[in-house]
């Protein structure tokens, strides 16, 4: 019995079960686009496919990645107790979990529409591609930015039928939002990816460069969500809540920034701060829908 627990144990820890930031991350862009994408609320099922949907093919993601990542990790001092890495965890095992939680996500597309089952289909070899891209190329981050968003779009078939224009503007402004995000998430790790070969934007613009990367990506996600609201004639309370976005990554950039350069756990605490971010773009986008 105790042998089995420590499996489920392993499970969990592979498919990151203590840390939902992950999961939020991807949560909240999808939710906002159920509202935005259509003049009525998503029913309580949408709600519940949709969130159980991110979270089967997040937790698949982090699988996918670590079976990708497996020759790294044992050289990375924040990855190297990872199940794989350590071996408690079999790359075929995880091989196997893998196509169990897309099997699970593949049974939900059943609840949706056929349209939108297809759109989110499209994204499955994107889930797959991101932890091999960190092998070619230093802009890995598209990738994954396009991965992350895809949410948006399979939700806003969903509800619309298409993709709608505020979609596609919550679509690019979460593209970028990402870029800035896992590049913070990248910076703990640069001094082992530059020495085993792993590329990211980190290593490509390293830690003199990243910040002002970062700067110009978080602008840019304001200056979309602000668009957004220009073509959408959104109220004033909506863009009262961005100016609270504006302040958390000025936050971000400046306090915790000061702090990374005594130690990554700077990094990751900034980006850790996002989930805030999250919620504040979906706290105006809801108050907005709701005030119309």
């Amino acid at each position: 019995m105790s042998s089995l627990a420590a499996r489920f144990g392993n499970y969990a820890e592979l498919t990151r079960q203590k840390a939902p930031i992950g999961w939020l991350l991807l949560l909240f862009p999808t939710l906002a686009s159920l509202v935005v994408s259509s003049a009525e609320w998503p029913s309580l099922e949408v709600l519940l496919v949709f969130s159980l949907g991110v979270w089967l093919t997040r937790s698949a993601g982090c699988v996918i990645n670590d079976y990708a990542d497996r020759h790294f990790d044992a050289g990375v001092a924040r990855t190297k107790h990872r199940p794989i890495a350590e071996g408690r965890v079999s790359p075929s095992e995880a091989m196997a979990l893998f196509l169990v939680l897309m099997g699970l996500a593949a049974l939900l597309l059943l609840l949706i529409t056929p349209l939108a089952a297809l759109t989110a289909v499209l994204a499955v070899p994107l889930i797959v591609l991101y932890p091999f891209a960190k092998r070619v190329t230093s802009f890995p981050q598209l990738v994954l930015g396009v991965a992350f968003s895809w949410g948006i779009l399979v939700a806003s078939v969903e509800m619309a039928g298409r993709i709608s224009e505020a979609a596609l503007w919550l679509f690019l402004a979460n593209f970028l939002w990402i870029l800035a995000y896992d590049t913070f998430y990248a910076l703990q790790d640069l001094p082992d990816d530059e020495q085993i070969g792993v590329r990211s934007l980190a290593t490509r613009f390293g830690v003199r460069g990243s910040p002002r990367l970062i700067a110009l990506c978080q602008l840019g996600m304001l200056s979309c969500l602000i668009l957004l609201g220009v073509r959408s004639d959104y109220a004033w309370h909506y863009y009262l809540l961005l100016l609270g976005m504006a302040l958390l990554f000025g936050y971000q950039l400046l306090r915790l920034g000061r702090e990374a350069h005594r130690g990554s756990f700077g990094y990751l605490r900034a980006f850790r701060s996002n989930a805030w971010v999250g919620t504040l773009m979906l706290l105006a986008l809801c108050v907005q829908e709701a005030a119309l």
